[in-house]
């Protein structure tokens, strides 16, 4: 039986997700701060946050409502994909002379 939430392989995972998200935002142009960014920050850490929430409601029923809740709570920063991979390519390339 599992302790807590940070037992589960998906929350382990989504955490595991939401550093990585920060350590490539982190490279992000300064006037994307609060746009793009901020949005892509909010939606990774909500995956583990509403994770941990579903665990501590201890109900019995099945979790499809809270797997739906948690694909549309990570969908809003999914039209920012090729903008954020465009940037984080930039952000990795190696500065012009």
């Amino acid at each position: 039986m599992l302790k807590n939430y940070k037992e589960l392989k998906c929350w382990e995972k989504a955490y595991q997700l939401c550093l990585e998200v920060y350590k490539i935002t982190k490279g992000f142009p300064r006037e994307e701060r609060y746009g793009l960014t901020s949005q892509i920050r909010r939606a990774a850490v909500s995956v583990p946050s509403n994770i941990a929430e579903g665990y501590g409601r201890k109900t019995t029923t099945r979790s499809d409502g809270l797997c739906t809740f948690l694909r549309f709570g990570v969908s809003p920063a999914a039209p920012h994909r090729l903008r954020w991979g465009r940037l984080w390519r930039r952000s990795r390339a190696p500065a012009e002379s």
